[in-house]
């Protein structure tokens, strides 16, 4: 049975009040009520909306984060885009599709994968979580437009395309597969693909691309150039400093470069352009390829390229020669 004091109360009920009262002036409360107000700037709106498209359904999620030096987005599936422009904030639109009829079970799918954007010290993330298994019929995009002037900017996806555009910093970007584009950049680039091909526009730093087998190509690059691919092509159209080129078996083409040229190929043919250094090879080893078939070449040679001419090393010394 309650008890009751002189006023109607239920006994005991002031003194709960005293004690929430002690929890609000904790330190350990006030604290987290520090650290929420400090992040509540920082991680602004975020608006999400579900709706039927064609035969699939579909979701957006849009929100926008404080500007801050760096990016990261870490996704567990899904393709990546990065626009950088004239402006202050970091927007983002994240459109995910559950290709099934249900609208419960598309609500559950998109439950399932979690979307989190926050503000860490002076990186923004953006992060997409699968929660449990991942259905088989499922995509999604993320879009983000942020400020040109990031410093660094990284890119991870486990299994989609990665496109970023308009960086003045560096840019790292990773797939499990997908094709990658990647076009401005004032800083540096490191581009690694379980497969997919590589499209790199005018980038101002070094470059590292990396593929398990898909093209390469690379239209301008002011630094050190770094290509390897299990099997693909490799172009390369301008380059202002050395270059290192390396296939399985795809053929390799340089238009123009300034400095050094390596190149190895486990069989598929070579064709340079204009290289600014000149070669100190003998006769024997001095062999014009521009136009040589791919038959002429041995097994997996190892060949350093000066002025359209190669100096090969025999089969069972795969490193490549230094030749200044």
């Amino acid at each position: 049975m309650k008890a009751f004091d002189n006023t109607g109360r239920i006994a005991g009920y002031r003194g709960n009040r005293v004690k929430v009262g002690h929890l609000k002036r904790s330190p350990q409360f006030v604290g987290l009520a520090f650290t929420l107000a400090l992040l509540a700037p920082l991680a602004l709106a975020q608006e999400t909306h579900i709706a039927r498209e064609g035969g699939a359904w579909g979701q957006e999620v849009t929100g926008s984060l404080a500007t801050v030096k760096n990016l990261r987005v870490k996704v567990d599936m899904g393709s990546v885009v990065v626009r950088g422009g004239q402006q202050q904030g970091i927007n983002y639109v994240i459109h995910t599709r559950s290709f099934t009829s249900s609208e419960q079970d598309a609500r559950r799918q998109f439950e399932s994968y979690k979307i989190t954007a926050y503000v860490r010290g002076d990186t923004a993330w953006i992060v997409g979580d699968w929660q449990g298994g991942h259905p088989r019929k499922f995509s999604g995009e993320f879009t983000i437009n942020v400020p040109r002037e990031m410093g660094w900017v990284k890119l991870e996806t486990e299994g989609g395309n990665v496109d970023a555009v308009g960086i003045s910093g560096r840019v790292d970007a990773e797939s499990g597969g997908g094709s990658m584009h990647l076009d401005d950049i004032g800083g540096g680039v490191n581009a690694e693909t379980g497969g997919g091909s590589i499209d790199v526009g005018t980038i101002s730093g070094d470059i590292g691309l990396h593929t398990g087998g898909g093209s390469i190509e690379v239209h301008h690059a002011n630094g050190k150039i770094v290509a390897e691919t299990g099997g693909g092509s490799v172009e390369i159209q301008s380059g202002s400093q050395s270059a290192t080129i390396e296939t399985g078996g795809g053929s390799i083409e340089v238009k123009q470069c300034s400095g050094k040229v390596k190149v190895s190929t486990g069989g598929g043919s070579i064709d340079l352009g204009t290289l600014a250094a000149r070669p100190r090879l003998t006769p024997a080893e001095a062999v014009s390829i521009s136009r040589r078939p791919r038959a002429t070449f041995p097994p997996r040679p190892a060949a350093e390229v000066l002025n359209c001419s190669v100096c090969l090393q025999p089969a069972q010394k795969p490193a490549p020669a230094e030749l200044s």
